[in-house]
């Protein structure tokens, strides 16, 4: 395993959830082998899975990369790569300055290349992992050196299989201030309509919504113990989904969660998982969810591209609710 490779003293660097988990699985597993002398984690932003794994992060402030680097003397610096940070990047380009070793993670299939850009330069680690073969020939493709690129599959989901929540459902379901009864569909966008997700993918994360809303049959929305929950992306703006829930709201079950609900109770605890193209989605099949790509428009492009966790697509709800969630 290419994991088994990393030993000794090792700086953990993200910012992006997705990288996040990833990274911190890694530590896990290391810590887990007795592969780690010592260990520093860093991180722009708080979430609270940072208790899932046991970790202490460091919160990191502007320039801190230098100090932190020469300080601490790791042996590899280990990052993800995030679209709304540069802090990997920073830690990259300090650890290549002081002939540290360098590995960065990829959690998706998409943009290989501009995820290592800053300032107009490509910042490279010694070691680019990422999640399977496809991904790998779509990072050649995209112009990143082919002897830098490993694929190394994604630690989080070897974190998942092992994982249970540590609450009850019924718990979990008052703390979010609906039933603990309830039957529940729960959607998981990515903030499409931020990056021109019409032009791009033929619709955005705001259509498939409406239509979400609009196609589920009356007989679920009559009983009030079935809801529709909606978990926003991390870097979602939740205005434009409010207005889309606004419209519907006075006779439908329907709840915009709190940001910081806890991300994998909530998968555990939901009947059935509706998404686009959310690493979410994945994250739900390994826990046992039943899950469900909803694409009710023609796809310009199809960016969750795993070649071993082929996940089922509707184009209609249909068959959600042939006996599901009639009581």
């Amino acid at each position: 395993m290419i994991w088994d490779t990393l030993k000794g003293k090792i700086l953990f660097v993200f910012s992006d959830p997705a990288g996040a988990k990833a990274i911190l699985a890694l530590f896990c597993y290391l810590k887990r082998k007795l592969l780690l002398s010592s260990e520093l984690i860093v991180s722009d932003r708080e979430y609270n899975f940072f208790s899932d794994f046991g970790a202490d992060v460091m919160f990191y402030r502007e320039n801190d990369e230098k100090q932190l680097v020469s300080s601490f003397q790791p042996d590899w610096v280990v990052t993800g790569t995030s679209y709304t940070s540069k802090i990997e990047l920073r830690f990259m380009a300090e650890a290549t300055r002081s002939n540290i070793k360098t590995i960065a993670f990829i959690d998706h299939w998409t943009n290989f290349s501009l995820r290592f850009q800053r300032n107009e330069r490509q910042v490279l680690p010694d070691q680019i992992w990422v999640i399977d073969g496809e991904a790998k020939k779509m990072a050649s493709a995209e112009g990143l050196p082919q002897d830098k690129i490993i694929v190394a599959s994604n630690p989080y989901y070897d974190f998942l299989k092992n994982w249970r929540p540590v609450i009850s459902k019924e718990v979990f379901y008052e703390s979010t201030g609906i039933p603990s009864n309830v039957k529940v569909i729960l959607y998981a966008p990515e903030p499409l309509s931020q990056v021109n997700g019409k032009e791009r993918f033929g619709f955005d994360e705001l259509d498939v919504l409406e239509r979400i809303i609009t196609e589920m049959p009356e007989h679920f929305w009559s009983d009030k113990r079935n809801y529709l929950l909606i978990k926003l992306h991390p870097n979602q703006i939740e205005g434009p989904v409010e207005a889309v829930v606004n419209k519907h709201i006075q006779s439908r079950n329907i709840k915009i969660l709190e940001r910081n609900v806890h991300t994998n109770t909530l998968i555990a605890y939901s009947d059935t998982v509706l998404g686009i193209f959310s690493n979410l989605l994945l994250e739900a099949r390994i826990l046992g969810i039943k899950v469900f790509r909803f694409l009710p428009f023609p796809v310009k492009e199809d960016i969750l591209r795993s070649e071993k966790d082929q996940l089922p697509v509707i184009k209609d709800l249909s068959v959600l609710f042939d006996k599901e969630y009639a009581r």
